[in-house]
């Protein structure tokens, strides 16, 4: 069976910025994400034959707060493959906003896919 998995506008407070100066203090990103999943939790009910997407969720937070970026393209990559680390997601989508990245603008954002080969 082939199902979706979606988490809606997570927060992360990272130093991220094109300018020096923009990483000066941690501000906040919010991403999105779809997995596509292969599994039979539907017929199990068992969580461990489902993506634990609060663990994987938690990585995210743990592993890219810890760093610093110059690019959202390099944030949404390195979500993907955080992701894509549990075998049963087949395809990622993710994608990432920065609010106030532009002055008249609510957010910029950067989207990508991710398919296991």
């Amino acid at each position: 069976m082939h199902y979706s998995i979606g988490i809606a506008d997570y927060e992360l407070v990272l130093r991220i910025g094109c300018h020096p100066g923009e990483r000066l203090h941690k501000q906040p990103v919010y991403y999105s994400v779809e997995l596509s999943v292969l599994g039979n939790a539907h017929d199990t009910d068992d969580i461990n034959d489902a993506p634990n997407y609060y663990s994987l969720s938690e990585a995210v937070k743990s592993q890219c707060e810890s760093k610093e970026y110059a690019l959202l393209e390099r944030l949404c990559y390195d979500i993907g493959q955080l992701y894509l680390s549990d075998e049963r997601v087949i395809e990622v989508v993710v994608t990432v906003h920065k609010p106030e990245a532009l002055p008249n603008a609510q957010s910029a954002s950067v989207t990508m896919s991710f398919l296991r080969d």
